[in-house]
């Protein structure tokens, strides 16, 4: 074999080996410098920044970073273990979960809620909505506008002022910030600009009487992205 050839051979192996390694640092920076989704750690149990370290709670470091929050409509405050940091922006989406949907006993409903107020005639039903898991056979009625019969309804606009937010529909989706010295409540409408004061856990809940979670299924995804800074 000529010195030619091995010239050729080897200068083709180099040209190889030179775009190879283009093409290795063009993926890595693609794979590894996009933007980071959290699966956040969520405590159904605990209170809203009831930790001894708030600080060491992950936070979204870079632009268009973001976290997914599962809340789930039996907890009282979903604890997400998620800091969000004054002087950052932030997009708050109801991107859905298992459904877009939960459930207040057989009423079903979107992150809105539903009340007796908006109206509507729809009829009870014997048999409960698949979509709610606590819901009782004769509990019957599925949908945002409900009619529970007289004394349903006197119920429910009874125990209005008795809810977390009593100026906010049953279920509609409430977040809630929490840190030292520091606490604020939002309603989340999709999607939400939202910049905390100070630094502070993020929460969220179903609104509804505090006593009443117990008959509550169903749990909705909501998407934190960090857009930049105030």
């Amino acid at each position: 074999m000529s010195n030619n050839t091995n010239k050729n051979i080897i200068l083709k192996a180099c040209k190889m080996m030179k775009y190879s390694a283009l093409l290795f640092f063009f993926f890595t920076q693609t794979v590894f410098a996009g933007p980071y989704c959290l699966q956040t750690r969520m405590d159904y149990e605990r209170r809203c920044a009831d930790v001894s370290s708030p600080n060491r709670m992950p936070t979204l470091r870079n632009p268009n970073d973001c976290a997914i929050v599962n809340i789930a409509s039996q907890s009282r405050w979903n604890a997400s273990n998620l800091r969000l940091e004054a002087n950052k922006k932030y997009t708050l989406e109801v991107i859905g979960g298992r459904s877009d949907k939960w459930c207040d006993a057989s009423v079903v409903t979107d992150y809105q809620g539903w009340d007796i107020e908006e109206g509507g005639n729809k009829p009870g039903s014997m048999a409960c909505p698949a979509e709610c898991e606590k819901c009782r056979p004769r509990d019957g009625v599925a949908g945002p506008h409900v009619n529970l019969g007289v004394f349903g309804n006197i119920v429910i606009k009874a125990s209005k002022l008795l809810r977390r937010q009593p100026d906010r529909k049953l279920f509609a989706l409430i977040g809630f910030v929490k840190g030292e010295g520091y606490e604020e409540i939002f309603n989340i409408t999709n999607s939400l600009e939202f910049s905390p004061r100070r630094d502070a856990e993020f929460c969220a809940y179903a609104n509804d009487v505090s006593f009443f979670y117990g008959n509550n299924s169903g749990s909705l995804q909501l998407k934190i992205s960090y857009t930049g800074n105030n």
